[in-house]
């Protein structure tokens, strides 16, 4: 995520608030949750649905349901993997946009659908566009520092797998 850098009620807490500044999907560019001012939330997503079992998580919330859309998220773990799984269901085709932040020392590059970094890989299934944006990360309070972001288009499905270099 991008961290936060200021509690001041300004253009940048908003964006620090808002949905596309954490390791998450949005849809139609809209955040899950309304963010109101510097502390208040309005309308506030809702887990809908919670799933646990040996390895794995799941849940999906109710952030869209005013698209007409439900977010499920899935995470399966094994010994030297993660496997992210994301639907959007219901009653109309939504894009979502999955973001993925890396900290400032963390040195990204995208081959086809897939993202090399030292230590690890993560590739995406069900992908439409896969691409790099710059943002900044706040590790401490008024402290801006340039990092990289991935931002992967998907309609349904994406399926997302973290592989880590064993060193």
């Amino acid at each position: 995520d991008t961290g936060t850098s200021t509690y001041e009620k300004n253009s940048r807490r908003m964006l620090e608030r808002g949905t596309a500044a954490h390791n998450t999907l949005q849809v139609d560019g809209l955040d899950s949750s309304e963010v109101w001012g510097g502390f208040r939330v309005a309308r506030r997503a809702s887990i809908i649905h919670l799933h646990e079992e040996r390895n794995t998580i799941g849940a999906g919330h109710d952030g869209y349901s005013r698209l007409g859309i439900t977010h499920y998220r899935r995470f399966q773990f094994e010994q030297d993997s993660l496997q992210i799984t994301d639907k959007l269901t219901g009653r109309n085709q939504k894009e979502g946009t999955a973001r993925f932040h890396f900290h400032p020392s963390v040195q990204p590059e995208i081959e086809d659908h897939t993202v090399r970094f030292r230590g690890g890989t993560i590739r995406f299934t069900g992908a439409g566009e896969v691409s790099m944006t710059e943002f900044q990360y706040a590790p401490t309070f008024n402290n801006l520092q340039p990092a990289k972001a991935v931002e992967v288009l998907f309609t349904g499905k994406l399926s997302t797998t973290i592989t880590f270099n064993q060193q």
